[in-house]
């Protein structure tokens, strides 16, 4: 709002109105001025023009006298329409007195106040009539005319302050616009480049901070150091030239610092220092701002003269708590699942998460009355294959199962080895059924291509379908376990 303004009060203010009226009439003044001499200069010039004319071709009829009709009507129509009410009685004036005047030469010895009788004042009495009827009429319309230049005058100018204003307000908007779009396109590209720190692999979310520190900081190098057991081990870079080191030592410098004091460090705070690593100008702690967990350090190496202030410190420092954030959610992630994947190659969750899980799916069911069957799978024989052959048996298993399976479905591994259970939500058990189908041909035909000694382990499911008699979701996986264990399908 303050560049609007700053910019509309560019615009040149408004002349109060009497002002806006005075110009026009003040040139109007002096315009009349003007028209005065030339009114006179031109009746003189005209009735001279005649009168000469007069004196060298008609001396015999000198004024005119016996003409008609009278060339001085040219003198006496002509000035008022051009110059309006002073014009014409001027000129019809100055006609009638020189007619009458060479009038009065055609009689000696008599003047002109002697003289009477519509033959001597008729014709000099039409001049100043005509002259002064016609001048009267277009003075009317010199006056209009006039009215109208003052208000052509102050429209003209009213257009212009306007036009101005436009323009003004037109750059205004261009700014506001650009502001409001270069805004837009900053949060929009701020909120996507960030959406890379909210993955749950700790690998990418290092590349994804530094990426962040060269579009909206400008640092030109950066790294990040994991704090581990009293020491500094390089996690990520970016930049020109040599890598950093690959870890330092714990001690009197800015890294230790930065965890230690729990905020940035900067140049100027370690000036002094004799242990500062070289070439560091930010060393901000990642750390996880609701336990206070500390990671380690997101350091600024090489960054433009200018960028290194006050404002963009903060900036470095806030990635530096997204960098913790994400890092945090991501490790409880890693530990989580730790906790409930058993095996790399099946991907099959714990016992324990399979009662807790069976009994919220035994409940969507039976609140919503939707379909829930348990299938009971068992490798036999696995147990006595060697540990290389048991890891072909198991990844063959796992390549069935994601062949005939959903993405919602799960698998668990049950309380003696080799046992497994399949949740299957949704599923009616006649479809289970199949689904058990499907997942015995799929491993015989694995195994039966891989070799012999896979041909041995075999997989014996049983099925276990919700019904509303059902009053104890263990039941599901008693049933399903039995059929299995026994040999039953």
């Amino acid at each position: 709002m303050r560049s609007e303004l700053s910019i509309m009060s560019q615009a040149p203010a408004a002349p109060p109105a009497e002002m806006a009226l005075d110009a026009p009439m003040e040139s109007a003044a002096r315009k009349v001025g003007q028209g005065s001499f030339f009114v006179i200069t031109e009746i003189i010039l005209g009735l001279g023009a005649i009168t000469l004319v007069n004196f060298l071709l008609f001396q015999d009829n000198l004024g005119f006298l016996n003409v008609a009709p009278h060339p001085y009507w040219l003198v006496v129509l002509l000035i008022p329409i051009r110059y309006g009410l002073v014009g014409g009685i001027v000129a019809g004036a100055s006609s009638a007195l020189l007619h009458m005047t060479f009038q009065s030469m055609q009689i000696p010895g008599v003047s002109i106040l002697e003289m009477s009788g519509y033959q001597f004042w008729g014709l000099p009495l039409f001049f100043l009539l005509t002259g002064t009827v016609l001048g009267e009429v277009r003075q009317s319309q010199l006056m209009r005319e006039k009215r109208l230049t003052v208000e052509y005058a102050d429209l003209s100018d009213m257009h212009e302050r306007l036009q101005q204003q436009y323009r003004a307000l037109s750059d205004a908007k261009e700014e506001v616009d650009s502001r409001i779009v270069s805004q837009e396109q900053t949060l929009s590209t701020l909120y996507e480049s960030a959406q890379a720190l909210r993955s749950l692999e700790e690998k990418q979310i290092y590349p994804s901070v530094l990426e962040l520190l060269r579009k909206y900081v400008h640092v030109r190098r950066s790294s990040i150091y994991l704090y581990q057991e009293g020491r500094f081990i390089l996690a990520a870079w970016i930049g020109e030239g040599a890598p950093p080191p690959d870890e330092y030592a714990a001690g009197d410098n800015m890294m230790t610092r930065a965890v230690r004091l729990g905020k940035a460090q900067t140049l100027n705070s370690e000036l002094f220092s004799e242990h500062r690593p070289e070439g560091l100008l930010i060393s901000a702690p990642v750390n996880d701002i609701v336990t206070g967990r500390v990671f380690g350090v997101l350091n600024v190496e090489d960054m433009p003269f200018l960028k290194f202030n006050p404002g963009n410190i903060k900036l470095v420092s806030l990635l530096a708590d997204w960098c913790g954030s994400s890092l945090s959610s991501a490790r409880l992630h890693q530990e989580t699942r730790a906790k409930l994947i058993t095996d790399e190659i099946i991907h099959a969750y714990t016992p324990e998460y399979l009662r807790t899980r069976l009994n919220e799916e035994y409940l969507r069911a039976q609140r919503y009355k939707l379909p829930l069957s348990v299938v009971g799978l068992r490798l036999q024989g696995l147990d006595k294959l060697k540990r290389e052959v048991r890891e072909d048996a198991l990844l063959a298993f796992s390549l069935a199962l994601k062949a005939k399976i959903r993405a919602m479905d799960l698998l668990f591994l049950r309380d003696h080895d080799g046992g497994f259970a399949l949740i299957l939500p949704n599923t009616t058990q006649e479809d289970a059924k199949t689904v058990a189908t499907n997942i015995l041909k799929k491993f015989e035909s694995l195994t039966e291509a891989s070799g012999s000694n896979l041909s041995r382990v075999r997989i014996r499911a049983g099925i276990a379908g919700y019904s509303d008699a059902l009053k104890d979701p263990g039941t599901l996986l008693e049933t399903a376990a039995k059929g299995a264990d026994h040999d039953r399908s």
